[in-house]
Formats: C-alpha cells, structure tokens, sequence
C-alpha cells in the first residue's frame, strides 16, 4: 500500500469513527426513557458523573458506543481508555454546533470562551484520559455546546497533529488583542 493511501484509509477510519461517535450522540441525547429502550437518561447521568475512564466501563451506553465504533480490540487499554473518555465528555454535550472545537472555544463576543491560559493547559495535555477533566470544564464554558465530530475525532486521535490543529484554529480565530 503506497503511503497516500495509507494516509487516505486512516482519515477515512477517523471520519467513521466521528460520525460512529455522533450517532450515538444522538441517540444518547434522545429522551426516550424506558418506554423507547434503554434508559438512556439514567446512563447519560452516570457517564456525566464519571471522573474517570474506570468509571465509565460498567455502562451500557458506553458499550453501545464501542460496537458502534468498531474494531476495538479491548486488549489496547490506551484505545478502550479513550473511547471511555469520549463517552463521559459527549455526555455533557447537550447541543452539536458545526465549526471546530478549537474556534468554538476562541469564538467568544467578548473574547475566547475559553482563555488562552485554560486553552494552553488543555494543549499540555498528554492522554484521552487527562483531558476529560478540562474537556468537560471546557464543554460546560461553551455552554454545554460543541462541535461533537471534531471532539470524537481529538478525542480518539489525540496527539501533536490534533494539538497543532486546535491551535492553529484557536488562535487564528480568537481576537486576543
């Protein structure tokens, strides 16, 4: 396979994976209750709840994800670990809006939403499993609105490729002066 199409296939994988990880978004958004199949409501609470990977594994929707996703090997603890991170962050998301995490979080009428100083840290940091604290923190400052592709997408591809992306973005849209 030559290296255009490697790289093709992988982006390909991750634009899956975001609009696996926005589909069940929506469901997980649903109000459905019991009566319409799981109770989405209640797992939605115990994934907003979670302050960590491990307290994510023992929900249902949480596995639906993972199914919905595909190909995850549970034997690739970092893989599983951010899938469960995307779970507890998706569910304090209450509204999609297309644009970008990274401009969202600089678009703010007043200056960024989310500061240069909150947006460095974010950047510093190394694992899924050491952004959700922030990303949540972030999610809840932008008003529990945000672009739930490109959070799926940082989330499970998070490196220096996503890092220099959002920053890119931030800052090429935040109006710091």
């Amino acid at each position: 396979m030559t290296e255009i199409a490697a790289t093709t296939q992988a982006v390909e994988r991750r634009d899956t994976w975001a609009d696996a990880a926005f589909g069940w978004w929506q469901t997980l958004t649903e109000q459905g209750g019991k009566a319409n199949g799981p109770n989405l409501r209640g797992d939605r609470a115990d994934l907003r709840r979670a302050r960590s990977a491990a307290d994510v594994y023992a929900n249902p929707s949480f596995h639906a994800l993972l199914r919905r996703i595909g190909g995850v090997d549970m034997r690739d603890n970092d893989h599983a670990r951010a899938v469960a991170v995307l779970a507890a962050v998706l569910a304090h998301v209450e509204r999609h809006q297309d644009g970008g995490f990274a401009k969202q979080a600089a678009a703010g009428q007043d200056g960024p939403v989310l500061s240069e100083l909150r947006f460095r840290r974010l950047l510093q940091k190394q694992t899924p499993a050491e952004l959700q604290p922030d990303l949540t923190r972030a999610v809840h400052l932008m008003k529990n609105s945000a672009d739930v592709r490109d959070l799926a997408a940082s989330i499970l591809r998070w490196g220096d490729d996503r890092r220099r992306r959002w920053a890119f973005d931030y800052f090429q849209t935040a109006n710091l002066n």
